[in-house]
């Protein structure tokens, strides 16, 4: 009954938390990608689950879930908000029962308040808004429970020896590869996972067989049907992997792969991404330059040689430290090919969510090694860090939702042939907005169709896009003759952004874009006669008239 007593404490205290720090956030994140995801999914028939709605990938669990989430709440903001924190709450509920089994069973000094700590690190993560937020972020939701419950269930079997537990782990393995491909990485992980029991209790790590026959029957089952998921993407897909395509998954650069593995860690153990730029771009960068990159690489081998070489020896807390280190590392596999981003706030943390359920173990038991003085120290301040970066990032949510908002409620050119929107928000300090990446169009034309249900029947031209830091900015145009219009941006800090980068020139038939460093030039070729002209100004956008 105390045990029982404790997890319901811990499991209220991780949703009280929560909703603490994301509540303001709960109408934010129906942006970008989410638009697209509702034009699959407006309209389509269930049966187009098995085709994932067109997407090339097979998650079709994924997209079982997002169907009928769909389905049932349309885009009401608070279901969707339940869903994700829900979700998250769980999982860092999981991570602690597991910890508290895995550091108890390894002799762990005080396994209770570390496997809570790791668990609340986990939680308090900042990286981890994307996920909660961002709606189109539930594979790495699933994907993580998928995770935490084959874990369990494996945990259960090496304890118990009871086959019910080890045919549950293949099940959910197998939602897990048709969930997202950061699955493709869960048979290595427990790889490792059954290698460290083996050598850490020896004849008995295992209830009722070996390491011989936990590979006959964990490893061997777990890889045969990873082999058969590529074969069947590429039966399907006509790829070996799907989502972005071999020519980016299967693409690995050692030394560039090496280097954004240390990013990563610096990212996530130094909460790099919050360092003022300049200090955040020195420290990343030095990772690019061979002189630094092979230096913590040899130093990390020879590091790596000694744990190997000496595990019998390390305490418990090295033992699990360096255990769930590698296992975070390999976790990020599928993501050190991918774009770092590091220049601007929120995007693409969600590519370390899968990795931080080891990473924050790593973390936990690395400090339960040292002196209680210490570890607690350091324990408190990373939390306390965490909770105070976690809060500053959701206030932008909420922040950014508050600008999509009005911009989309106050819209009201629905009946023009042609409407030039002359700069409004690719992203909200990096929180994506009305952001594009095809032909840059498409941004506010989707938000105001399916979250606000009123169609532009015109065409729209979203001429360029800029990073938006604060509510009250905007740009500012002019003629500068019958043809040309100059656009300024009102404030410091900001860059014409299109397609999801910085703007270059471009041409169309209508007009002309050319970049003027913090102005741009628009010449005008072919308008329509009831053509308007809008460009944003704080939370508004306002007509500019041509005469």
């Amino acid at each position: 009954m105390k045990r029982n007593r404790t997890d319901l404490f811990v499991l209220v205290a991780l949703f009280l938390t929560t909703h603490f720090f994301y509540w303001r956030s709960w109408k934010a994140g129906f942006i970008s990608d989410f638009t697209g995801l509702m034009e699959r999914l407006d309209g389509s028939p269930f049966s187009d689950v098995l085709n994932c709605f067109g997407f090339p990938s097979m998650s079709q669990v994924l997209n079982f879930f997002l169907y009928l989430i769909y389905q049932a709440f349309g885009t009401a903001p608070l279901p969707w908000y339940l869903i994700h924190t829900s979700l998250h709450v769980l999982n860092a509920f999981l991570l602690y029962r597991l910890l508290r089994f895995a550091f108890a069973k390894w002799e762990l000094r005080q396994p209770m308040l570390w496997a809570v700590g790791a668990a609340f690190f986990f939680l308090l993560l900042p990286y981890q808004s994307e996920v909660l937020v961002w709606k189109v972020c539930l594979n790495f939701l699933l994907s993580g429970l998928w995770l935490l419950l084959i874990l369990g269930q494996v945990f259960q079997y090496w304890e118990h020896g009871k086959q019910r537990h080890l045919w549950l782990a293949h099940s959910i393995f197998l939602l897990a590869l048709f969930t997202f491909e950061l699955a493709l990485t869960i048979p290595f992980i427990l790889l490792f996972f059954s290698l460290a029991w083996h050598f850490r209790f020896g004849q008995a790590a295992f209830q009722g067989g070996s390491l011989k026959s936990n590979g006959l029957y964990l490893h061997l089952p777990q890889f045969s049907m990873l082999g058969l998921y590529f074969l069947l993407n590429k039966l399907v897909l006509g790829s070996w992997v799907g989502h972005y395509g071999e020519s980016v998954h299967l693409q690995f650069k050692l030394s560039a792969v090496l280097a954004t593995l240390f990013k990563y860690l610096s990212k996530v153990f130094l909460l790099a991404r919050y360092f003022p730029h300049t200090r955040k771009e020195y420290l990343f960068s030095r990772f690019d330059q061979p002189i630094w990159l092979w230096g913590l690489v040899i130093a990390g081998l020879i590091v790596a040689v000694i744990y190997l070489l000496r595990f019998r020896k390390w305490a418990a807390g090295g033992q699990l430290a360096g255990l769930f280190l590698l296992s975070g590392m390999f976790a990020l596999l599928p993501v050190l090919n991918l774009y770092f981003n590091y220049l601007l706030l929120v995007e693409n943390d969600r590519y370390t969510y899968f990795a931080s359920l080891f990473l924050m173990p790593a973390l936990a038991a690395g400090l339960a090694a040292l002196p209680r003085w210490l570890s607690y120290s350091l324990g408190l301040i990373y939390v306390l860090a965490c909770g105070w970066l976690l809060y500053k990032t959701t206030s932008y949510w909420q922040e950014s939702a508050q600008v999509q908002e009005a911009l989309m409620d106050g819209f009201e050119w629905t009946e023009q042939s042609e409407v030039y929107i002359l700069g409004m928000p690719d992203n909200y300090k990096g929180i994506v907005l009305y952001r594009d990446m095809a032909e840059g169009n498409r941004g506010f034309r989707d938000a105001l169709r399916y979250l606000r249900g009123r169609d532009i029947k015109g065409q729209l031209h979203e001429v360029v896009k800029f990073n938006m830091n604060a509510p009250m900015e905007g740009v500012s145009p002019r003629m500068t003759s019958d043809s040309t219009i100059q656009v300024k941006l009102n404030q410091w800090g900001c860059w014409w952004w299109r397609k999801g980068r910085g703007a270059l020139n471009y041409e169309t038939p209508n007009y002309k874009f050319e970049k003027l460093d913090l102005e741009y030039q628009l010449q005008l070729k072919k308008i329509a006669p009831d053509a308007v002209f809008l460009y944003q100004d704080s939370l508004q956008f306002k007509v500019f008239p041509l005469n």
